[in-house]
């Protein structure tokens, strides 16, 4: 019988910090396997950068036969780094040279309030993560899907770089390169096809075409203060449970197909 690996950030960890910091059992892998009725493996990290998605599913694939799964890979914001969190550095919270964390910025640059990262570093760390995962499934015929969990960057060809203290950003343009991975990316074509846009009701939604993450996250912020959304998003624009019940009702259908073949 198939069975379904799944690797991601906080949206699959089912990791949420507001109201309260929160690891909640009703993630996303938890309604995926009811919905499926197959064995669902959660491999979600909050503060995940790509390429410690990219690391997690090496050391998974390196481990044994992988020939009857099916994996979905949740990739994250392209501008996370692969820098331990000081306050974890030590604490055995994690074996930092397995778990490369990615949420934080080092902590000399957040000291200095000031940075201002190359957008092409930022590419590079996507690309090179979402392709090498790519090939290795393709090498030993491992099916696969892709999706993300907030960003369309590259889809838009465009990226958000913070340049001041005040929190000004700098909106780039930059191509990206992303080979034939739209073939196995959920909704490859479409507009909005993060699981952020699920649970915000813009789901394919054409008539937003440059939803850039530093604009949806402030639109979505006023939006929740408002009172919209808040049955399937925290006011940390993370999904709740209804929320993950929805993404899980939402993906199945393209994942079912993929398990089918």
């Amino acid at each position: 019988m198939k069975k379904l690996a799944v690797f991601g950030d906080s949206f699959v960890e089912g990791c949420r910090k507001k109201p309260s910091l929160t690891i909640t059992k009703y993630n996303i892998c938890h309604y995926l396997q009811k919905t499926l009725g197959v064995t669902v493996e959660n491999h979600g990290k909050n503060g995940a950068s790509n390429q410690s998605i990219a690391n997690a599913f090496v050391r998974w694939y390196t481990e044994e036969d992988r020939s009857d799964w099916t994996v979905l890979f949740v990739w994250t914001e392209c501008k996370r780094a692969c820098d331990v969190h000081p306050k974890s550095a030590g604490s055995g919270k994690y074996d930092e040279w397995q778990y490369i964390t990615g949420a934080w910025e080092r902590a000399s640059l957040r000291a200095t309030g000031t940075y201002d990262r190359d957008p092409a570093i930022s590419r590079m760390w996507f690309e090179q993560s979402m392709l090498s995962c790519r090939m290795l499934c393709e090498d030993k015929s491992i099916p696969y899907l892709m999706t993300s969990s907030v960003a369309n960057e590259w889809f838009l060809n465009k990226q958000i770089v913070r340049k001041d203290s005040n929190g000004n950003f700098t909106l780039h343009d930059i191509n990206f390169e992303l080979g034939n991975s739209k073939e196995n990316w959920i909704e490859g074509n479409s507009p909005n096809n993060s699981m952020l846009d699920i649970i915000s009701n813009n789901w394919l939604n054409r008539d937003r075409l440059d939803n850039i993450n530093h604009f949806k996250f402030k639109r979505l912020l006023h939006d929740f203060d408002r009172g919209k959304h808040q049955e399937t998003l925290t006011e940390c624009l993370h999904p709740t449970d209804e929320g993950n019940k929805l993404i899980a009702e939402t993906l199945a259908p393209y994942i079912k197909k993929k398990l089918e073949e």
